[in-house]
């Protein structure tokens, strides 16, 4: 899947003096999950005096999510289709836990909890959707269950571990689908494993076909 294009934008004459222009995405919710991308890559040879310029679309097959794919690139934007990234975890094995005790101090515990999570995932999975409740569990005891993707599970419960809290994992969920990323990456500028608003597509399948 997308062989030519990632060896396209992973050439040392892209590299040097490439880019990538979004041309048009579309889209249709809730009636097909296909995303299209029509972009135009080009290369420069020889210091600008040459230019080649592609255009291609891509289809992305059962679209699970995006981000910023519209938006401008910045020259050297490399596109990588990726099987193991933090993005992904979302849609992995998870597990379903409770909260059996509580600790002396709660915002030093979510602060350590914290810099686990970002350590680990590199804030792409969202701090706050999964642990924006927990303060409030600890304090009440309230009966709760929570859900954590078994990628975090080690680095969130060492925490809890530290701070003297008990937990209870109650339910293993398989993943469903196995999802790919196709990502566009700057690893000079960002690195791939941490969350800088990067652009992505999800998806179960991608195809590519050159127009020009």
């Amino acid at each position: 899947m997308l062989d030519q294009i990632q060896t396209i934008t992973s050439s040392e004459g892209y590299l040097k003096g490439g880019g990538i222009k979004i041309l048009e995405v579309l889209f249709t919710p809730w009636e097909n999950t296909e995303l299209k991308i029509r972009l135009e890559i080009f290369i420069e040879f020889d210091y600008g005096e040459r230019t080649e310029t592609q255009t291609w679309e891509i289809s992305c097959k059962g679209t699970w999510g995006s981000k910023g794919i519209e938006h401008p690139k910045i020259p050297h934007t490399q596109i990588k289709l990726l099987k193991d990234h933090p993005v992904l975890w979302d849609d992995d094995d998870s597990s379903y836990y409770s909260v059996k005790g509580t600790c002396e101090n709660i915002p030093e515990f979510m602060g350590d909890l914290y810099i686990a999570h970002k350590s680990i995932c590199g804030d792409w999975i969202d701090f706050h959707r999964l642990y924006s409740s927990l303060p409030e569990t600890l304090k009440t005891q309230r009966e709760n269950q929570l859900k954590i993707p078994n990628r975090l599970q080690k680095s969130c419960f060492e925490v809890f571990d530290k701070h003297g809290i008990k937990y209870e994992i109650n339910e293993v969920e398989k993943k469903r689908i196995d999802y790919y990323v196709l990502f566009f990456s700057t690893p000079d500028i960002w690195p791939d494993d941490q969350n800088f608003m990067q652009a992505y597509v999800i998806a179960e399948y991608f195809e590519e076909v050159r127009i020009t």
